[in-house]
């Protein structure tokens, strides 16, 4: 998935956490928002696809027409509320707050893009799931993948600004 709203993300989560079954989840791709829904899954279910990525990143929004300074600062408010939401889903799924909290803060607040090996090591998924070789953990491929998040970086800093 390429994510979407928080809100219905966190609810899905809080959906998924609160069923009486066994939920599994296996992402192919997931970006932003999806990566909550994904760790919506019961305990030992959460996995991500050899060829995948997860997409972490602090939550964001966009703001038009009126400039009143108290409108601003309520939207800022719910930001650092939803980060905070953000950071406690993760928290719980296993991953550290340290190494989180310093995830979410990369490229000025964009995140990282993260392989499944680094998925895993972040606790963000139990178990990596086989398929088709497109890239794999070779020494070439992880160059391609290095390459990637250097692009993505820059689109970060100088385009999406």
């Amino acid at each position: 998935s390429d994510g979407g709203d928080f809100d219905v993300a966190v609810a899905m989560y809080e959906r998924l956490r609160s069923s009486p079954l066994r939920v599994r989840t296996c992402c192919t791709r997931a970006l932003s928002s999806a990566t909550i829904i994904a760790q919506g899954a019961s305990k030992g279910c959460r996995s991500v696809v050899q060829d995948s990525f997860y997409l972490i990143h602090e939550c964001y929004t966009t703001c038009s027409g009126d400039y009143r300074l108290r409108k601003v600062e309520r939207i800022v408010s719910e930001l650092k509320r939803c980060n905070a939401m953000l950071v406690g889903i993760y928290v719980e799924s296993g991953c550290s707050r340290e190494k989180i909290e310093a995830l979410l803060s990369l490229c000025e607040g964009e995140g990282e893009l993260l392989i499944p090996q680094e998925v895993l090591s972040y606790g963000l998924a139990d178990a990596i799931e086989p398929c088709a070789p497109l890239l794999d953990a070779s020494r070439s491929s992880r160059s391609l993948w290095d390459m990637f998040r250097l692009l993505y970086r820059i689109l970060c800093r100088y385009i999406f600004r």
